[in-house]
C-alpha cells in the first residue's frame, strides 16, 4: 500500500469504474416510454422488430376478442426503437396528442 504513487490508485479507479460504466450501457436492455412510463424491450434486434409488427398486425384485427385497436400505437413505439420512419410518425401522433389534450383542457 505505501508503495503506490499518489495519483495511481485514483487514476485506476476512474478508469475501471468508466469501463463498467461503459459496459452496463452497452447490456441495458432498449426503453421505451409510454405516458411517462418506461417498459424494458429485449435487446435483441430482430427480435423487437418481429414484436412491433406482430402487434401492429394484430392491432389490425382488434374487432376479434382478446386483441385490441391498442396494440397498433404500442406496436409502432416498439418499431420506433428501430426505424426512423416509425419514430418520425409516433413523434408527430405524440404531438398532436399533447396539442389536442392541452387545447381541451383550456376550453
Amino acid at each position: 500500500m505505501g508503495f503506490e504513487k499518489p495519483g495511481v490508485l485514483s487514476y485506476l479507479s476512474r478508469t475501471g469504474l468508466r469501463r463498467k460504466r461503459e459496459h452496463f450501457e452497452r447490456l441495458r436492455m432498449s426503453r421505451v416510454k409510454f405516458w411517462g412510463r418506461t417498459v424494458r424491450l429485449p435487446r435483441n434486434r430482430p427480435l423487437r422488430v418481429a414484436m412491433g409488427f406482430a402487434f401492429v398486425a394484430m392491432g389490425l384485427v382488434g374487432f376479434l376478442p382478446v386483441v385490441g385497436f391498442w396494440m397498433i400505437p404500442v406496436g409502432l413505439a416498439i418499431l420506433s426503437v428501430d426505424s426512423p420512419l416509425a419514430r418520425r410518425f409516433r413523434r408527430r401522433a405524440e404531438v398532436w396528442v399533447l396539442r389536442r389534450y392541452n387545447r381541451w383542457r383550456r376550453a
